[in-house]
C-alpha cells in the first residue's frame, strides 16, 4: 500500500498538457498535489491532484457535502486535510484505486 499526503496547490489545469486518450498531464508536479475547483458562485464542487500512482495525470472528482447524493464523492467539509468516500478508481485511465482519508491518499 502506498501513503501519498496531499500537497496543495492553487491550480492545476494550467500548464497541464493533453495526452493520449484525452487526458491531462502535470509532470512537473508531485504526485497528490491537488487544489480545490470551485463553481460559478464560489462554492467547492470538485478535487483536481495529480494521481498518486506517479504517472502524472491530472483527475478531477466532483464533490459534494450532502449525504446520499448520487453527485459524485461525498466530502467531510475540511479544506485542508479532507476525507471523500467513497473510493477513487481511475479505471479509465492507469487504474489507480484508492482513498483520500484526512489528506492522505492511500492505495
Amino acid at each position: 500500500m502506498t501513503e501519498v499526503l496531499v500537497k496543495w496547490s492553487a491550480g492545476l489545469l494550467d500548464g497541464a498538457f493533453e495526452g493520449e486518450g484525452q487526458s491531462w498531464f502535470r509532470p512537473d508536479q508531485e504526485p497528490g498535489t491537488s487544489a480545490w475547483v470551485r463553481n460559478t458562485s464560489g462554492a467547492i464542487c470538485a478535487l483536481e491532484f495529480i494521481c498518486p500512482c506517479g504517472c502524472g495525470r491530472l483527475c478531477c472528482v466532483d464533490v459534494t457535502q450532502s449525504e446520499g447524493g448520487d453527485q459524485g464523492w461525498q466530502w467531510d467539509g475540511d479544506l485542508e486535510r479532507p476525507t471523500l468516500r467513497p473510493s477513487i478508481w481511475c479505471k479509465v485511465t492507469c487504474g489507480w484505486h484508492g482513498f483520500l482519508q484526512r489528506g492522505v491518499f492511500r492505495g
